[in-house]
């Protein structure tokens, strides 16, 4: 009883769920390792986004040491690769994947200085196409696990009036061709797939 009591609270209570609005169809995204239980310590992987994170403190040796700008993925879209730190009279600097511990609910744990930023922190993920080429949307946000940084779901817009009628939706399936400070992301599934969800 306890046990269901936990797991129905665990997956209600945190991020679980990507779903588009249309038809109320729901996609459970966590696949293979993404979602696990441990033996004699029940536990779900939870998720943050790189829209959610901005503006959170960053805490090394329990004191904050500036704010999160942004957060920048890896080439391939596939984990965190570092993230932008505001702060002070420095500007920006750069903590890169190594140095966090936990992207928290309300803050990051680091475990050593950010540096300087690298020329390359601005890259970020932008347009979206299926196989045959055809434009889908934008990304607007990547969800990512707050303990391994790993990307489970880019989250995609089709535009004002397609977030309207259909709802936002979410890919897990996905690859990227990096182009400059741009990453070009390719699904492999069409306009009318995502729309029948």
């Amino acid at each position: 009883m306890y046990v269901k009591l936990a797991l129905y609270f665990s997956l209600f209570s945190c991020p679980l769920f990507a779903f588009k609005k249309n038809k109320c169809s729901y996609i459970f995204f966590f696949q293979h390792e993404e979602h696990r239980f441990r033996q004699n310590n029940l536990r779900v992987m939870t998720m943050t986004g790189l829209k959610k994170m901005m503006g959170m403190p960053v805490i090394l040796n329990g004191r904050a040491i500036g704010s999160v700008a942004r957060g920048v993925l890896s080439e391939d879209g596939r984990s965190l690769r570092g993230i932008v730190v505001r702060g002070g009279l420095r500007g920006t600097r750069w903590l890169p994947r190594e140095k966090i511990t936990l992207v928290g609910r309300v803050s990051v744990i680091a475990s050593g200085k950010p540096t300087r930023a690298p020329k390359d922190a601005s890259y970020h993920l932008f347009r979206v196409s299926d196989a045959e080429g055809a434009r889908l949307g934008v990304v607007t946000d990547a969800l990512f696990h707050e303990e391994t940084l790993r990307v489970a779901a880019l989250e995609i817009s089709g535009g004002p009036i397609d977030d309207l009628i259909d709802g936002r939706w979410y890919a897990t399936a996905f690859h990227v061709q990096p182009r400059g400070e741009f990453g070009h992301v390719t699904v492999p599934y069409g306009r009318e797939e995502v729309k029948n969800g």
